[in-house]
């Protein structure tokens, strides 16, 4: 890291905290203005001023964190990730330090621990129904993807709603039923007992688990990269990581034996065969999104960070193992764009039952009372309910879990994706965004754990890509807007940090109970004042007739609901940093962007979008940015750089190149000609990256 960079970095930090704490002063007189009162209390004004004493204090934390190196007399150098580089003894012992973190045991593993994992899977599969469920619609089926602020078709979300889609025959139901008992029983009575009794852990330490193979592997190099800069100072360097290979994909063999000791010289990540975990008869029935939930189990770690390989690190997560938030629930779960669809029938398949009479939350606010958005029970949406799985939906690029705390959790989420196409995915998505394992763990944790067993992240999911011309996809300048027909190509998801996410959530729920109790008083006090006789004059005495007074209540939450917004809440985190930019719309596919012409104005893809057109003449020539000029609001990391340098550095300039790879060797290989194919997808990637040089933000070398 430059000493350029440092710098930069203090000053957009101590900006950001500047610009945090006059957010939050906006925010604390927007909530109250929305009461119309005119004061603040002074119990807020102390909470807003421990939050800005914690802001700054974190802020100088994160720096010292970063100016380490400079009093730092012995050890390795710092280590430049750019194969060219890579010359020398890359060995490192990183200081061993439990703030960031606790170092796995070795990795090798026991064979009492594999015979654990396998009776886990072999007890799934002894009950696990036989058959699938029939995927029907019913006529009256009104269901579609309704993201967690939509709220003008929060009406289609009730319990009546969501039964009208999916049929799920009453027998089904009870043999599903049954089954999941009967597994459910099994955890308790068999499974975690045996991991309990085995001499040596089956999990230790902390670390980052990625599953690759295929084209997976590839995707993961670059994010490897990413973990390794951006990590925070004292992570990047001593967290180890685990890239588990399927089965199927004994060809990146290569990849880990002559690829990941360059990309990693520190020597922390290693791949995880599972053809070495279990049997061929075993893993023949494992596939899909069943090998995250498998890769799970299997990790080494204790406390573990799962990441999808398009999913990259773009900020410090210096403190994500060792946070109260992950200290207390052991599962923490990032949202989605969606409010759920589970079918109503799941809750009694797993037993688990939801409170009608309650309503506990509107959509993702948990904490404004719900005489102010409250409707009839038949026109609540079914999760509003408590008891029922909170929205917004969960999705599972990344997931941080405690092992400790929660092996059944992900015993009980692998037995749900291992019955997942076959069941529970119809029944958590009904055929909508995103059906898979991501709703799975939260399930999972419910029903082994009770409700708030887990922290999802409140802060609404955010997107990241370009406008592009409706026409052909093909991203359009910014003077380019007002003249043609656009359309925004969304090509990443942003999400957010959980540490800072769970501190504005507690900020939500104190500013905002503060200021809607003040409303609540004030309103009292101006209805005893116009009806003089009526109230006590002393202020707790007439505080309680105003409570106990329908009267009075029904006015003040006519007047509540009148002024109430879910924007409102969500404004609490605007200003949530992002840790993850998972990059999945294209993926980073060097091959599929070379075939396609993709992220280019005069490419193959613009052409082939306009072969009807003999006159077509594209606008301009050459490469452009997937991202638009968000990106570098929310990391001084340029991430379309990072990611084709890599690609330029191992599969370009490295000896063996693609062939260390089994997706690209049969995509290349297959080709009339390899050794050009392989030629013209270098000159792609080094032209990308020429391009992306000259256009980034970044003073540093990537």
């Amino acid at each position: 890291m430059s000493f350029t960079r440092i710098i930069r970095d203090l000053s957009v930090r101590a900006l950001a905290v500047l610009d945090l704490v006059g957010t939050r002063f906006r925010q604390s007189n927007h909530v109250w203005r929305r009461g119309k009162g005119k004061g603040i209390s002074t119990i807020v004004l102390g909470v807003f001023g421990l939050i800005v004493l914690g802001l700054i204090i974190g802020v100088a934390h994160k720096s010292n964190e970063d100016l380490d190196f400079l009093d730092y007399d012995g050890g390795a150098p710092g280590v430049d990730y750019a194969y060219e580089d890579l010359g020398g003894d890359a060995s490192y012992e990183p200081p061993a330090d439990e703030e960031v973190g606790r170092k796995p045991d070795d990795p090798q593993v026991s064979e009492a621990t594999k015979k654990a994992f396998k009776e886990v899977l072999d007890a799934i599969q002894a009950n696990s129904p036989e058959g699938q469920l029939q995927v029907s619609k019913g006529s009256e089926c009104n269901l579609m993807d309704i993201g967690v602020t939509d709220t003008s078709k929060f009406d289609r979300l009730t319990k009546e709603s969501l039964e009208k889609c999916l049929q799920i025959p009453e027998e089904m139901t009870k043999t599903l039923h049954e089954a999941h008992k009967k597994f459910r029983a099994a955890i308790g009575e068999k499974l975690m007992p045996m991991f309990r009794k085995l001499d040596t852990p089956a999990f230790s330490g902390d670390g980052i688990l990625i599953v690759g193979g295929g084209k997976y592997s590839v995707f993961a190099l670059p994010a490897i990269k990413a973990i390794r800069e951006n990590s925070g100072f004292k992570l990047k360097s001593s967290i180890p990581i685990e890239i588990i290979i399927p089965p199927s994909d004994k060809a990146d063999r290569g990849f880990c034996d002559n690829v990941l000791p360059k990309v990693d010289p520190l020597g922390l990540t290693k791949c995880v065969f599972l053809d070495e975990m279990f049997d061929a008869d075993t893993l023949s029935h494992i596939e899909g999104y069943q090998i995250k939930a498998l890769a799970l189990l299997v990790s080494r770690f204790e406390r573990v960070l799962m990441l999808d390989a398009d999913n990259y690190v773009v900020n410090s997560i210096n403190d994500y193992f060792t946070s109260s938030a992950l200290n207390d629930k052991g599962l923490i779960l990032w949202p989605d764009y969606w409010r759920r669809l589970h079918h109503p029938k799941l809750y009694g398949i797993v037993d688990l039952g939801v409170s009608p009479d309650h309503i506990s939350r509107y959509s993702v606010d948990d904490v404004s009372p719900d005489y102010m958005y409250k409707k009839s029970v038949t026109d609540t949406p079914f999760h509003d309910f408590r008891d029922a799985l909170p929205d917004g939906g969960t999705e599972s690029g990344q997931l941080l879990v405690d092992k400790k705390k929660h092996l059944d959790s992900i015993i009980m989420s692998l037995y749900y994706n291992y019955n997942g196409k076959s069941y529970y995915y119809p029944i958590l998505g009904q055929g909508f965004a995103g059906e898979g394992d991501k709703d799975t763990f939260a399930l999972a944790s419910r029903v082994m754990h009770g409700p708030g067993s887990f922290y999802q992240v409140k802060t609404p999911v955010d997107t990241l890509g370009h406008w592009a011309d409706a026409k052909d996809e093909i991203r359009l300048l910014e003077e380019e807007y007002e003249n043609v027909e656009k359309k925004f190509r969304g090509c990443a998801m942003l999400q957010h940090d959980y540490i800072e996410d769970s501190k504005f959530s507690s900020l939500a729920r104190e500013v905002l109970g503060n200021t809607i109790r003040n409303n609540e008083e004030k309103f009292c006090d101006e209805w005893a004042a116009k009806n003089k006789g009526k109230f006590s004059a002393e202020e707790k005495a007439r505080r309680e007739e105003c409570k106990k007074s329908k009267e009075v209540q029904d006015a003040l939450h006519e007047k509540m609901r009148a002024s109430y917004k879910l924007d409102d809440y969500l404004a609490f985190f605007s200003f949530t940093g992002v840790s993850f930019v998972h990059s999945h719309l294209p993926k980073y596919d060097p091959w599929e962007w070379y075939e396609n012409g993709d992220m280019m104005f005069d490419g193959k893809k613009a052409k082939k979008n306009h072969k009807n057109d003999p006159d077509y003449v594209p606008a301009h020539s050459g490469n452009y940015r997937m991202y638009d000029s968000k990106f570098n609001q929310i990391s001084s990391y340029d991430l379309e750089l990072a990611n084709w340098s890599a690609f330029k550095s191992y599969l370009c300039d490295l000896e063996g190149g693609y062939k260390n790879f089994g997706y690209l060797s049969n995509k290349i290989d297959s080709t009339k000609s390899p050794k050009q194919s392989n030629k013209d997808m270098c000159k792609y990637i080094e032209e990308r990256v020429e391009y992306l040089k000259s256009t980034s933000w970044n003073d540093y070398d990537v």
